[in-house]
């Protein structure tokens, strides 16, 4: 038997990464990172792929405007400049998403505990209550504005100190 130990170079036992650096293991890359890394030349091929477009080395193919996108650059622009079918495009959009904002609402409204529904209920109360009480202070606050107006209207060639010191006696 040798006693004999043998060298262990510490750079063999080290351990070695393969992948992109600043990629988190486990994780793939969205394909909008992947275009970002290719670079614009290998964007242009791709979005004309995805597209469905065929396209030419030299020319640059136009990616298709989205709905929303579509319904963003039209709600800039003002009625006038707008086309019929651009006019229809934008009402038709505007009503589905006015209807997609009621049926999610009635969707949360159904999926609420009791106690959440209870909660609602009195945090409406509350809020209704308070706006109550701020129109009836504000109502005072104003007719007793508009009373002191009117009284002083009344007899404008008396000065206000001579008002006070007749009502004092």
């Amino acid at each position: 038997m040798d006693n004999d130990i043998e060298a262990v170079d510490p750079v063999e036992q080290c351990f070695e990464h393969f992948g992109i650096l600043g990629m988190k293991w486990g994780r793939r890359r969205t394909p909008e990172q992947l275009r970002s890394a290719r670079g614009k030349k290998d964007w242009e091929s791709d979005s004309a792929k995805i597209s469905g477009e065929k396209s030419t080395e030299g020319s640059q193919t136009p990616l298709k405007e989205t709905d929303h996108e579509k319904y963003q650059r039209l709600s800039r622009m003002k009625i006038q400049d707008m086309s019929t079918q651009e006019i229809n495009d934008w009402v038709n959009r505007s009503n589905a998403i006015a209807n997609y904002n009621r049926l999610t609402a009635q969707q949360k409204e159904a999926s609420r505990s009791k106690g959440q529904k209870f909660v609602h209920f009195m945090l409406d109360t509350g809020k209704s209550m308070a706006i109550d009480a701020g129109t009836e202070i504000a109502k005072y606050y104003l007719k007793t504005a508009l009373k002191g107006y009117a009284e002083s209207k009344i007899a404008p060639s008396t000065p206000r100190h001579a008002m006070s010191k007749k009502k004092k006696k």
